[in-house]
């Protein structure tokens, strides 16, 4: 069953991301990734483990995430349900009803986080290091989608050195620790692996 999220519920599940400084540093970008992404898993979605994540990141990044099974932006199913054919029974109105319902809910969910989730980034940025300029408003993201605003941040200032891009490719041969379990292992290889999908390091997928 889909739960509805009104904007308060939203608020309090995303509350804010820390200030970045200005002028911007890698460190602080990677840490807003951070944050969004764990916030973006705090806002469930049907049949996604990974909350919102998806929402965020790239096709192949949520593929770390979530494995076969990819993410597809929720769409507003209509102005009613859509039956099977002209003249349905009535199980057939009321699967009908039923999918739609919960469609609808899983697009309403999703509007009131991407609302949410630009507020709190449009607020943790500076104006200087925000992409367009509004004549009424002043700097802003414009049209610009959360995605693409992260991905625009991390390829301008969140970039890792080539140190850091080796450091984090050796943390995959770092043994497991007697009381750690393959849970530990797989988490961080999925750290390892989308830190590397923001840097270009995509070889690491291979290994």
């Amino acid at each position: 069953m889909i739960i509805a999220i009104t904007a308060p519920e939203m608020e309090r599940l995303i509350p804010g991301f820390d200030r970045l400084p200005s002028p911007l540093t890698s460190k602080a970008v990677r840490k807003l990734l951070t944050q969004a992404i764990n916030a973006s898993k705090a806002v469930p979605r049907h049949n996604h483990n990974s909350g919102h994540v998806g929402a965020i990141v790239t096709a192949e990044q949520y593929e770390i995430y979530s494995p076969g099974n990819p993410w597809i932006d929720p769409i507003h199913p209509g102005m009613s349900p859509t039956f099977p054919n002209n003249f349905p029974n009535d199980i057939e109105k009321a699967a009908a009803k039923s999918e739609y319902d919960w469609r609808l809910t899983e697009w309403s969910n999703h509007d009131v986080y991407k609302k949410q989730m630009r507020q709190c980034l449009e607020a943790a940025i500076p104006d200087e290091s925000k992409f367009t300029e509004d004549p009424i408003g002043g700097p802003s993201f414009g049209n610009i989608n959360n995605r693409d605003i992260i991905a625009r941040l991390i390829g301008t200032y969140g970039r890792l050195t080539p140190k850091e891009i080796e450091e984090n490719e050796k943390e995959l041969l770092t043994p497991l620790k007697p009381e750690e379990t393959v849970a530990t292992l797989i988490r961080r290889y999925k750290k390892v692996k989308m830190t590397a999908s923001w840097n270009g390091a995509h070889r690491i997928a291979d290994r």
